[in-house]
């Protein structure tokens, strides 16, 4: 139990400042940066140390991915927008319409970005949640051990308290009425007059009168 709480309260921190910046941190902006560089092929062994300040699996949301390919298609659409809009200058009246579009765009990409700083919050609120349901788990694991524990110790506590009695003929009724073997040998039909079994306590007499 101490060794999880110990091993998960650091990342549990981080994922609660990274809820807390709005899914804005300097690890998850450069695992973005990788991923867009990586051509979305990314795997657990480059995001390296950074998985411990970044929600599980963040590198392989399928909805991650599809964000950071629409923001490459914007960045393209940006620059042919910017090319167009220098090609403007050489023409009146059209630089304004240009420029809508230009500006269009960046505020697409804008919210794209947004979205995906949304689903990085999203995967660390969904992480948090799993931490604490298993936490809380082992906490009713805990005290069950501890409650057994205790029943175990106090059973045996008594059970140790109570000392042995021998038994002998002294303190047993079965000493009297139990069948005597004298001999522990091979013995003949005609040696088996040794053996006396006392009946007569454990017959009861029934009355036929009615």
């Amino acid at each position: 139990m101490d060794g999880f709480t110990k091993a998960f309260k650091p990342k549990t921190q981080a994922l609660k400042t990274l809820i807390a910046n709005h899914g804005r941190s300097a690890e998850v902006e450069s695992l973005l940066q990788d991923m867009q560089k990586a051509s979305m092929e990314f795997d657990l062994k480059q995001v390296g140390e950074r998985a411990h300040r970044l929600p599980l699996g963040l590198h392989m949301k399928r909805s991650v991915r599809n964000r950071l390919k629409l923001e490459l298609v914007l960045e393209r659409e940006i620059n042919q927008a910017e090319k167009l809009f220098v090609e403007s200058l050489k023409y009146s009246g059209l630089q304004k319409q240009f420029e809508i579009f230009k500006q269009d765009l960046l505020q697409r990409k804008e919210n794209n970005r947004r979205e995906i700083f949304d689903l990085v919050v999203a995967s660390a609120q969904k992480e948090l949640s799993e931490i604490k349901t298993v936490l809380e788990k082992m906490h009713i694991i805990e005290a069950e051990m501890l409650t057994h524990t205790s029943i175990a110790d106090r059973l045996l506590k008594s059970a140790t308290s109570i000392e042995p009695q021998e038994l002998t003929a002294k303190n047993s009724w079965f000493e009297e009425h139990r069948i005597k073997f004298i001999k522990n040998q091979e013995l003949w039909f005609d040696e088996l007059g040794h053996y006396r079994v006392k009946v007569a306590k454990g017959c009861s007499v029934q009355s036929n009168q009615k």
